[in-house]
């Protein structure tokens, strides 16, 4: 869905956002991925005009919450009684088969089915496979706007040494060659050795980036080497 403001014909303000189902604490939301006021015409009320639509639009069709997916500028967002629900960190690698730290593949392409006990290392709740089924079916984007893989790419069974991880590869949606990667281990844990396995696996994939996210309170848990970048983003929410 996508909502504009406009002055005399030209676009001045956007909107975009999705309808869609996740466990608790979302549920029934509206998820809003971009609001934007173009530069000089802030200030004007323009997003805030936004914001109150979409606010109606999520109570219309029966949301049971509205959620800002990066929310940039919490102070915008707490006037309209947005609180922030969770902070997580997004970490990615560009993956390059010129810049291999194994000689010999670190995985085996086969099923990884979990042991008892294991845990999510890096990753969440969601994934991309599941996104797109749960869209609602008007707001779902048309099929050429997928990437040109499939959206699951590998389900891996990761040896690194005497550790072990499953993986599950999933192509984004939008980004043709980027991965996003879902990890469970014994521990919760990732070693710097398991972290250089999954650059490797994207990379002998024929994949270019690897990302995936972790919560912002486990950085002793998984502390991401110095070569992945890191960028702290925070989902804020409202009930309805």
């Amino acid at each position: 869905m996508t909502l504009v403001a406009e002055r005399e014909g030209a676009v001045c303000a956007e909107a975009e956002a999705y309808f869609g189902d996740e466990p608790p604490p979302l549920g029934k939301h509206l998820n809003v991925t971009v609001l934007y006021t173009r530069r000089g015409l802030r200030g004007r009320g323009l997003g805030s005009a936004l914001m109150l639509a979409l606010i109606e639009r999520a109570r219309e069709r029966g949301c049971e919450a509205l959620s800002v997916s990066n929310a940039s500028a919490p102070g915008f967002y707490s006037r309209f009684g947005l609180a922030c629900w969770r902070r997580w960190r997004e970490l990615t690698l560009r993956a390059d088969l010129r810049n291999l730290l194994y000689e010999r593949n670190p995985f085996e392409l086969a099923p990884a089915p979990l042991s008892p006990g294991w845990g999510m290392a890096l990753g969440g709740v969601g994934s991309a496979a599941r996104i797109w089924d749960r869209l609602d079916p008007d707001e779902r984007p048309p099929e050429d706007a997928r990437s040109p893989e499939t959206l699951v790419a590998a389900e891996l069974a990761v040896r690194s040494g005497r550790e072990r991880a499953r993986v599950v590869l999933e192509d984004k949606p939008f980004t043709a060659g980027a991965v996003t990667a879902y990890v469970w281990t014994p521990d919760c844990r990732l070693s710097p050795r398991m972290w250089a396995a999954l650059g490797d696996c994207a990379a002998r994939l024929d994949r270019n980036q690897i990302s995936t996210w972790a919560d912002d309170d486990r950085r002793a848990d998984v502390p991401a080497p110095a070569r992945w970048g890191e960028e702290v983003r925070e989902v804020w929410g409202l009930r309805l």
